[in-house]
């Protein structure tokens, strides 16, 4: 028999639970991004749609550009904590402290709000 074959099965409760363990980044990466994010980068933060498009376009490239970088990275990893768990838990308080991060409008010089033209500057120096 093969090692495939002597293996237990996995229950569908234990299916159920690996999968949750996805529901959250899916829930935040998959709908909240692309969907609540724009809304608030136009009506709350100020910022001109062809510009909040732009941003999520640019977002959306460098994932299709750097994911298979990570992946490739990560299964050349060989650590005593497994091949994924170092970076999982290295990212963990990174991504809470910069998503919460996206949904803070920066104020002006003036102490006032100034968020179409900060953000925009921003944008257009990260981008040049």
């Amino acid at each position: 028999m093969t090692a495939a074959a002597t293996r237990p099965r996995l229950s569908r409760w234990t299916k159920l639970l690996y999968g949750l363990g996805e529901f959250g980044p899916s829930v935040a990466g998959g709908t909240i991004i692309p969907f609540y994010f724009l809304f608030f980068l136009t009506d709350v933060a100020g910022v001109r749609p062809g510009v909040a498009g732009t941003l999520l376009l640019v977002a959306r490239i460098w994932d299709a550009v750097n994911d298979p970088l990570v992946g490739a990275i990560s299964d050349r990893t060989r650590m005593r904590l497994g091949r994924r768990r170092p970076y999982i838990l290295a990212g963990a308080v990174p991504l809470a402290i910069t998503y919460s991060l996206l949904w803070i409008v920066p104020t002006g010089s003036r102490g006032r709000r100034s968020p179409s033209t900060t953000w925009e500057r921003t944008f257009s120096t990260t981008c040049s």
